[in-house]
């Protein structure tokens, strides 16, 4: 077995139940002394932890190769007894000892930075604030987990895409950036459906309307690559083509109703009408618009002339939830929906 050790600042934090010690480790060492427990899976009595997710691993990695910054303690559990961390003045001597630490907290941040050290080594030295528990019983492991994945609230949606515009490149999530470009247009431009409809973080936000966090998660696949408009050749170069289709597919809808777009009861002025009509716009009017050459309203409109007599309200989708609303809503907007398109020249097959 190693005799290997390192020796870090550290100091101890007490607590009301327990005491835990404070420390820096590098990538390196916190991968080599540290394992994942997952419970129903691990023998081990005190596993609490889930089954890691390769998707959140690729993506913790890519973070790290760019330099990303990990300012939330990773958590550990010492179960070596035989060679405890020892602790003197402000350092604390760690024995570099695999399986000598239980990852309570932060296992796909230790699993993507081990993936992003096998191609940047320097990843290696890049140093981690460090809780440390010892010798924690099943419940003292169950407590401490359930205490950071419920108690401790993850950051509004609404705060998180308000913030992805101030953000820097390799923190923000782009599609939801565009998104989020799409969202404050419907919101200012004056000949918006949807103006001054957005509710953002803030005292000011509107009663009623929608959130932001809402209307970028809905937004978000069509904007997407290989999203809906990439497929008809509308790419993410063209933003302000994107923009002005949406626009004129919601000033489509708001002309079928009239002096009735502004009612309460205008399904198209909550979350699931907004969802319905984007689902809409992307699986049927994109596509015809593809076909026609033009996306331009005349041509949705053309489509769509039913509409009027065939208004949708939020009585209607009442009982319904969520995806499910959404889908009933784009299911009437496609009963409405006629093509008048002359057929193309034959196919080659």
């Amino acid at each position: 077995m190693s005799n290997e050790f390192v020796n870090v600042p550290a100091f101890r934090v007490r607590q009301r139940k327990h005491t835990a010690i404070l420390m820096k480790l590098t990538a390196n060492d916190l991968a080599r002394i540290s394992y994942v427990a997952a419970r129903g899976y691990s023998t081990d009595k005190t596993a609490v932890q889930r089954l890691l997710t390769k998707s959140r691993i690729t993506g913790v990695r890519e973070f790290a190769e760019a330099g990303g910054d990990f300012p939330a303690s990773i958590v550990l559990n010492w179960v070596n007894l035989e060679h405890p961390i020892k602790v003197k003045g402000a350092k604390a001597r760690i024995p570099l000892i695999p399986g000598s630490a239980q990852l309570l907290d932060g296992q796909h941040r230790v699993e993507g930075l081990k993936e992003a050290m096998k191609t940047s080594k320097w990843v290696q030295q890049v140093e981690l604030p460090v809780a440390v528990y010892e010798g924690l019983s099943t419940q003292d492991c169950a407590d401490i987990f359930l205490s950071i994945n419920t108690e401790q609230k993850p950051v509004s949606k609404d705060l998180v895409y308000d913030l992805f515009e101030i953000a820097s490149e390799y923190v923000r999530d782009d599609d939801a950036l565009a998104a989020r470009k799409v969202v404050d247009e419907l919101n200012i431009n004056i000949d918006s459906p949807y103006k001054a409809m957005v509710r953002y973080p803030g005292p000011d936000a509107p009663k009623g309307g929608m959130s932001l966090s809402t209307m970028v998660t809905v937004l978000k696949p069509l904007l997407a690559i290989n999203g809906a408009f990439d497929q008809v050749g509308v790419s993410g170069q063209m933003r302000e083509d994107r923009i002005s289709i949406i626009l004129n597919w919601f000033k489509v809808i708001r002309a079928a109703y009239g002096t009735q777009w502004t009612t309460k009861d205008n399904v198209f002025r909550y979350a699931s009408g907004f969802w319905g009509a984007i689902e809409f716009l992307s699986t049927t009017m994109l596509p015809h618009c593809n076909i026609a050459n033009s996306f331009e309203m005349s041509t949705m409109q053309a489509a769509m002339k039913g509409l009027k007599d065939s208004l949708i309200w939020q009585r209607d989708v009442s009982g319904l939830q969520g995806r499910k609303a959404a889908y009933a809503i784009a299911a009437v907007l496609g009963e409405v929906f006629r093509t008048n398109l002359k057929k193309r020249a034959k196919i080659k097959v």
